[in-house]
């Protein structure tokens, strides 16, 4: 994936191709460039479907070029958004509207990493920090036991638990729950998907047990 030459403007190759009758080995050695370049910024279309025929036949070729070029230019994706912020923000919210984008959202959502993103997100709406703790965990929801850190928890208990950071209300009692899961989280290590949802259950089960002949208790006082 060759860089993108910056300094050649496509209205000025056309004006010097419609107007000024250039060839294009003349503008090439204007731009101190290959003719190649400028016959693509005269004709996008063509070359773009010249190459995506080119990228059919060579998928693996393709694939390394592009993996080599991103190990040379690790700043490109970046520098390139910044440069076409508005075009990219543009492609992308078009391509979210395709049912394949909107498919592919779903699935990012659902999957670990944007589970972990979508926790952030919410970490920065709300002015807090997303120092971890602990690891994500599947049904997890990351608890926030200051401003600061945040502690992934079985969600079960994490919504159980009636709890707001800014009033105080409850944050003991979740707090007091997240250290304890912190602890009883190693027995996750080394297990499978099932025994580590059994352990899971058997914690919540527990938990939530307990909160519940506390709060009987408290109606009796």
């Amino acid at each position: 994936m060759p860089s993108r030459r910056t300094d050649i403007d496509d209205e000025e190759v056309r004006f010097m191709s419609k107007v000024e009758g250039m060839s294009l080995r003349e503008i090439a050695k204007h731009f101190n460039t290959a003719a190649s370049t400028i016959y693509g910024r005269l004709h996008p279309e063509k070359q773009k479907e010249t190459s995506d025929k080119w990228r059919l036949k060579n998928l693996e070729k393709a694939q390394e070029n592009n993996v080599n070029f991103r190990l040379e230019n690790p700043d490109y994706d970046k520098q390139h958004y910044q440069d076409n912020r508005e075009k990219e923000l543009e492609r992308v919210k078009k391509y979210q509207e395709t049912e394949n984008g909107k498919v592919k959202i779903k699935e990012y959502r659902q999957s670990d990493k944007g589970k972990i993103a979508r926790s952030k997100v919410n970490c920065k709406r709300r002015c807090l920090g997303h120092e971890l703790l602990n690891k994500w965990f599947p049904c997890s929801e990351g608890h926030h036991p200051d401003e600061y850190y945040v502690i992934y928890i079985p969600g079960e208990i994490h919504r159980f638990v009636s709890h707001d950071l800014k009033t105080g209300k409850g944050m003991e009692d979740i707090n007091e729950i997240s250290e304890a899961w912190m602890i009883y989280e190693k027995l996750l290590v080394g297990k499978s998907v099932e025994e580590q949802k059994v352990i899971i259950d058997k914690f919540v089960d527990n938990e939530i047990g307990i909160l519940e002949v506390n709060i009987i208790l408290a109606g009796e006082k």
